[in-house]
């Protein structure tokens, strides 16, 4: 890629990136829940369960959550921390796509078991000082820091009593060659400080994060030039964060919500739209559009 089509680049997506910064464009987005809760440790069980949910239909998503947020109370941290019978939690609350109600009856099992481990362990290692402190220290970021998405999966699954398809498809195989999409997006919301993500984790670089593999940002890597790869894959999803990361000299994770707006709210369809294309911000570095 020449000097000059790089800096074009940049300067359009940094435009974008600004104008995408604004609390007006959280509703297109599942992070938009998470700001609901304003407790850390609720932010970080909240985000866990909806990053992993956000497959499918987005009302059907939201309409799911909603429910099971209303589940979990006020503080969802509090409620996963002392429920027994998550049975009883979710009882009559029905199953979501390909999770019966008692695969998210053992999900939730699972988060409350690590959440009482980590406690246990922040307990041992004296890291808490006073029960107040709790708050401002992450539970499961020393997970990922140990051995990554795979080692935090591997972790999670260790603490459910029975698998099935249902649980395989939320909690993840622990599959190097994987994208991990939705584990992906959950530790840019945590690691993060540029709008409109958490910055939770402190320990873990941005520089070790890659793009979450969704449709739109697919879309966007193919127009932009950034990826060849015909698999969805672990290997896409690092060529195109090392390629965007090249044109703009910082951690291109941090310009996720920018792109993912551009399909999301102008609806580029990755060919050429005579009512979308000659309006869209990216026209002058589009291939697509370049190319006509």
């Amino acid at each position: 890629m020449s000097t000059s089509s790089k800096q074009a680049k940049k300067r359009i997506l940094n435009r974008l990136r600004d104008e995408y910064s604004k609390p007006e464009y959280l509703k297109s987005d599942p992070i938009e829940i998470v700001y609901n809760y304003k407790n850390p440790l609720d932010q970080e069980c909240v985000a866990l369960i909806t990053a992993l949910f956000s497959y499918g239909n987005v009302r059907a998503i939201r309409n799911f959550l909603q429910n099971l947020f209303n589940r979990l109370a006020y503080s969802p941290y509090q409620t996963l921390s002392k429920t027994k019978d998550f049975d009883e939690l979710v009882r009559s609350i029905g199953g979501y796509r390909f999770q019966k109600e008692k695969d998210i009856a053992e999900f939730l099992f699972g988060i409350s078991e690590l959440i009482r481990e980590s406690k246990l362990q922040l307990n041992q290692n004296n890291i808490l000082p006073n029960k107040d402190s709790l708050e401002n220290v992450p539970l499961f970021e020393k997970y990922f820091l140990d051995n990554g998405i795979i080692g935090f999966q591997s972790k999670l699954r260790s603490k459910l009593r029975f698998q099935s398809y249902g649980l395989d498809f939320l909690v993840g195989k622990a599959l190097a060659k994987s994208a991990h999409k939705r584990y992906s997006m959950f530790l840019r919301w945590m690691v993060l400080a540029t709008f409109p993500d958490l910055n939770f984790y402190q320990s873990l670089s941005e520089y070790d994060l890659v793009f979450p593999l969704d449709t739109h940002i697919i879309r966007m890597a193919k127009i932009l030039n950034l990826t060849n790869r015909k698999s969805n894959d672990r290997k896409m999803a690092e060529e195109i964060t090392s390629a965007l990361t090249d044109i703009l000299g910082e951690p291109s994770v941090r310009f996720d919500f920018a792109l993912s707006r551009i399909g999301i709210m102008e609806k580029c369809r990755g060919k050429y739209d005579e009512n979308i294309c000659p309006q869209c911000k990216l026209r002058t570095v589009c291939t697509i559009s370049l190319s006509r």
